[in-house]
């Protein structure tokens, strides 16, 4: 991968917008109660990296909601808007552990997924080296047909028939979409995703035999009673999208769990919150959250951290015009060898030229 020479620490707009969003959200003591008061030069560190010359890359800010504050971050890309050839803002005192330049060459050049979603989730609280790759589909099509070259080209072709055939045995109303790359975690997952309609998500609130029936034919172990009443009643406070496993390369699950939930108003609204910040299910969530230990006063924050903004900007000599916007998306609970163990609020953050 390309490299900008000494002095480039400034020179990608992605590190711009992202200090800029990143005061906003963070503003008015919220570093300290809920990103974590290192976490901003530990995001500048891997984006300095990693980061890549592109245009309307996009931030996912992953803040649990109890704890000690910290933050994990991703760093998204739509695969079309990634110049070629593929350049990231590196300096020869900040060398990235691995380059994964072939790997976003390849889907830079591939005309048939230039609308998925591509990038790192970096795992800042836990100071890992390597992040993880991530490779979507746009969310009204998914699927996994992405998924063989993705791990090919990731140099990771031998896990590739474990994961097809858990995704080939998925519960029916499950639809496969989403692989992701851990190298650096223990034991080296992959992470595996099914999204669920919202049809999907009303019979399992109807029907909680059916929740139990189908988790424990993907999650390959019984699910006690404990776990599958709070998964069934996520599914009454809002509108569950997502279920994520981990997969050791030998086929073997990790006894995880991820479940994504958010509002369930409306079934267009992928690319607004102005339904989900009015509905009382955020508020709903997040008090059955703090009885199960997994939420604390921080939780009041996100909504905080929200922003719609318009405004010129000075820079290179220029005036620019900027939209920046930071929005809850949605909320995951992470359950850990049968027990509700972590929560997370996710906020997707974006800076664009008008």
């Amino acid at each position: 991968m390309n490299e900008r020479n000494a002095g480039c620490h400034d020179e990608l707009p992605v590190l711009r917008s992202f200090r800029r969003i990143y005061t906003r959200a963070a503003g008015g003591g919220r570093e300290e109660r809920l990103f974590g008061l290192h976490t901003r030069a530990k995001a500048e560190a891997v984006l300095r990296q990693y980061a890549m010359d592109a245009s309307g890359e996009g931030f996912y800010f992953e803040l649990p909601l109890a704890g000690e504050p910290r933050m994990d971050l991703l760093l998204q890309y739509q695969c079309g808007a990634i110049r070629l050839p593929v350049t990231r803002c590196a300096c020869d005192s900040t060398p990235a552990p691995f380059d994964f330049s072939s790997f976003f060459e390849a889907c830079a050049r591939d005309p048939e997924i230039a609308r998925y979603l591509v990038g790192f989730s970096f795992d800042l609280s836990e100071d890992r080296d390597l992040p993880g790759i991530y490779l979507l589909p746009p969310r009204d099509t998914p699927n996994v047909d992405h998924v063989p070259d993705m791990l090919v080209r990731l140099g990771a072709s031998g896990r590739l028939p474990k994961v097809m055939e858990a995704f080939a045995a998925a519960p029916a109303g499950w639809q496969p979409y989403y692989a992701g790359y851990m190298d650096a975690r223990p034991g080296t997952p992959t992470r595996l995703g099914f999204f669920l309609d919202h049809k999907m998500c009303r019979r399992y609130r109807e029907d909680k035999a059916l929740l139990k029936k189908d988790l424990s034919q993907c999650y390959r172990r019984t699910v006690p009673g404990d776990m599958l009443d709070r998964i069934h009643l996520l599914t009454q406070k809002g509108y569950v999208w997502d279920f994520q496993f981990d997969m050791f390369p030998d086929g073997d699950f990790a006894p995880a769990l991820g479940v994504s939930v958010r509002d369930d108003a409306d079934e267009n609204a992928w690319d607004t919150t102005k339904a989900f910040l009015a509905s009382n299910m955020p508020e709903d969530l997040m008090q059955m959250l703090g009885d199960w230990g997994l939420a604390d006063d921080r939780r009041r924050l996100l909504r905080d951290a929200c922003t719609a903004s318009r405004r010129n900007i000075l820079e290179d000599g220029r005036i620019r015009t900027v939209a920046d916007l930071v929005s809850v998306s949605t909320y995951k609970v992470r359950f850990k060898n049968e027990e509700a163990v972590l929560a997370k609020g996710y906020l997707f953050a974006r800076s664009c030229d008008l």
